[in-house]
């Protein structure tokens, strides 16, 4: 587990990255309005049944409205993490991974994105888990879930500058799109301004100083909840 396919993964990624073009940012007052609408392809409540499906019918577009369209949702809590984490982590340093391990680390992930359902890393853990213990059509699930929210992010914006920020609604997929642009997080991190984070990255070869997240939605939301609203 702790070296699986690492190689393998960056590469990817970071061809995939590289790709990747007509980034526009979220339009939350829309998305809002058309979530809401039970005549909308977007209706919320019909487009996540979907998602939980694994519906492979379901497009980058989609993916927009389901990831960003969570933040309207009552049970969204942005600085909230899963008290289920710590479970997870137990396994990250192990060499030898057992089916029973397998097995816990499915029970945990599952339990993260009840209250996260777009958690990166508990996808990523359905989809290792379950391709080792053979049930491929969940892997696959899980795998398609994963790369999809992924695409919906980064085609919020390129992170090069506080203007074409990446927009993410949570506080750790920050770092989870670092590793998946093949970059490594420095420990540094500057507030840009009051709705971007600029978090600083190792050298690399594309000459990166950092990348520009969006975080005014987390902050709008946060904010809301503490007053009540």
């Amino acid at each position: 587990m702790k070296y699986l396919s690492l190689y393998i993964i960056f590469i990817l990624n970071v061809l995939f990255f590289s790709q990747l073009t007509g980034q526009e940012k979220p339009n939350y007052k829309k998305i809002g309005t058309q979530i809401a609408d039970k005549n909308s392809i977007y209706y919320y409540p019909k487009l996540f049944g979907r998602y939980l499906a694994a519906d492979r019918e379901l497009s980058v577009e989609d993916f927009r409205y389901l990831y960003y369209g969570y933040t309207f949702q009552a049970v969204y809590n942005p600085y909230v993490d899963s008290e289920y984490r710590k479970n997870l982590a137990a396994f990250y340093s192990k060499n030898e991974i057992s089916k029973d391990d397998r097995d816990q680390m499915i029970k945990y992930a599952k339990l993260i994105l009840k209250s996260s359902p777009f958690d990166l890393r508990s996808l990523q853990i359905l989809d290792y888990a379950y391709y080792h213990n053979e049930d491929h059509e969940k892997s696959y699930d899980a795998e398609f879930k994963r790369k999809m929210i992924i695409k919906a992010i980064r085609s919020t914006g390129d992170g090069i500058v506080k203007n074409s920020g990446i927009h993410v609604i949570d506080d750790l997929h920050k770092f989870d799109m670092l590793s998946e642009m093949g970059l490594r997080y420095n420990g540094q991190q500057q507030i840009a301004n009051n709705a971007c984070e600029f978090l600083g990255v190792f050298e690399n070869d594309r000459k990166l100083r950092g990348i520009y997240f969006n975080v005014g939605r987390l902050y709008e939301v946060s904010s809301n909840k503490l007053k009540g609203d």
